[in-house]
C-alpha cells in the first residue's frame, strides 16, 4: 500500500494496487483513535487508488489501516 504525499497538506493519495486481496475495510484515524474516514467492503480491483481531501483536517500524525482477507496493513502519514 502506498500513501503519498507524506507529509501532505491538501490531498492524500492511497494506492492499493500492491495489495493482493479482493475486499478490504479502510480506516483513517488520528492519534486518539477517532476515525476520520471509514469505508467497509471496498472491492480492491474497482478502487485500487483513492484520493482523500485532507485540507480541513488538523495538522498531526494519522494512520491508514486496511483490513482484508490477507491481513492488516498500516501506514502512518503526517498532515501539515
Amino acid at each position: 500500500m502506498l500513501v503519498y504525499p507524506n507529509p501532505g497538506a491538501n490531498e492524500l493519495h492511497l494506492d492499493f494496487s500492491t495489495l493482493e486481496q479482493d475486499w478490504m475495510e479502510l480506516r483513517v484515524s488520528d492519534l486518539q483513535g477517532r476515525s476520520l474516514l471509514w469505508l467497509q467492503n471496498v472491492r480492491v480491483p474497482d478502487q485500487s487508488t483513492r484520493v482523500v481531501d485532507i485540507s480541513t483536517w488538523l495538522s498531526g500524525l494519522y494512520f491508514v489501516v486496511v483490513k482484508g482477507e490477507k491481513g492488516v496493513f498500516t501506514q502512518k502519514f503526517v498532515k501539515l
